[in-house]
């Protein structure tokens, strides 16, 4: 089997291929990502990456999966100006060349096209929630998609994230908003199922269903060292995020059943 992931050198999909090496040892893994930042994982055997932007390379032909998790996220940067044209490029151009490849001839109409959106399509408060409620709309009936929730843990979490402030003392505020916080390695495991387990069509979402504040989240991973960090009001982002894991976990439990890692 060939995978084609794009984003393999983001967050998720840095943390999907070291899931699907020991899941799936013998699978080809293609990656299309232009960070070129060095990992001499990318030289194992069964994989290489494609240092280029969605829209300027030439997209392989001889795929049995795709994962398209390529995409500028963040809500905050999107609602500079400057940023409009990149964001739109970025996750609502590149999306619809991947659908426009691999859902023409030569590929069959079954081909798994798993793409990634946000929670923040349920109520669109930025920019960047439209541009993903745009991939939504403009996909193919053959793709599956996968809403995240507010993810954690792993390798390399972006400097941006909550979670990435959190581990290197950097959070000088936070608000009250609570989040669906979801651990990248459920979000492997529920992409990994979707492979196979998935219905076509369909957008799943990933996360737990069990909304924490960013204090309580602190906390519940033994982050919280600062005696005091101010609140303050966040009114340009949903005030509460929270998946629906009802669906995933019925894939999830089949999954689970007959799959176990690789030693």
């Amino acid at each position: 089997m060939k995978i084609l992931i794009t984003g393999s050198r983001g967050y998720i999909g840095y943390n999907l291929v070291d899931y699907l090496r020991k899941m799936e040892p013998e699978t080809e893994i293609i990656g299309l990502d232009p960070c070129s930042h060095p990992d001499s994982r990318s030289r194992h055997s069964n994989q290489f990456t494609i240092h280029e932007n969605i829209l300027d390379a030439e997209l392989p032909l001889d795929i049995d999966i795709v994962i398209h998790l390529a995409g500028r996220t963040g809500v905050g940067d999107s609602w500079d100006p400057n940023n409009i044209k990149s964001y739109y490029e970025s996750n609502v151009l590149a999306s619809q060349k991947i659908f426009h490849t691999y859902s023409r001839p030569p590929y069959k109409s079954d081909i798994p096209i798993l793409y990634a959106t946000s929670s923040s399509v349920d109520e669109m408060k930025s920019p960047y929630a439209m541009t993903k409620g745009m991939v939504e709309a403009i996909a193919p009936q053959t793709a599956i998609g996968m809403r995240f929730f507010t993810v954690y843990g792993g390798k390399i979490p972006r400097s941006d994230m909550f979670y990435s402030k959190a581990l290197n003392n950097k959070i000088d505020s936070i608000t009250n908003n609570k989040r669906d916080f979801t651990h990248v390695d459920y979000v492997c495991s529920a992409i990994h199922a979707l492979m196979t387990l998935g219905k076509q069509g369909r957008i799943y979402d990933i996360g737990l269903g069990k909304p924490q504040s960013p204090r309580e989240f602190l906390k519940s991973q033994n982050l919280y060292e600062k005696e005091y960090i101010p609140l303050v009001q966040n009114l340009s982002e949903s005030k509460e995020t929270k998946a629906d894991p009802t669906e995933i976990e019925k894939i999830l439990r089949i999954y689970r059943l007959n799959h176990q890692p690789h030693t």
